[in-house]
C-alpha cells in the first residue's frame, strides 16, 4: 500500500494519506507503524544474535579440530 501510494504521490505519503488509503484513523496508522517498527528491531536483534552463536559455534568446532577433540 505505501510503496502505491509513493508511486502515485510522487514521495513518502503521510500518517493521514495512509489513514485515508486504509480506511484507518491516523491514530491506528500510527500504531501499526509502531507495531512494524518494534517487530523489525526484534527480528533484527534475533539475526545478530544468531550470527554470534552461529560464529561463537565456529569457533569453538575449529579449535576443537585443531587440538584434534571433534
Amino acid at each position: 500500500m505505501k510503496e502505491h501510494l509513493q508511486e502515485n504521490l510522487g514521495g513518502e505519503p503521510t500518517d493521514v494519506e495512509l489513514a485515508k488509503a486504509t480506511n484507518m484513523d491516523v491514530l491506528q496508522v500510527r500504531k501499526q507503524i509502531a507495531v512494524g517498527r518494534a517487530a523489525r528491531n526484534k527480528l533484527i536483534k534475533v539475526m545478530i544474535y544468531f550470527q554470534i552463536v552461529t560464529l561463537t559455534f565456529m569457533k569453538v568446532t575449529q579449535l576443537l579440530r585443531k587440538h584434534g577433540l571433534s
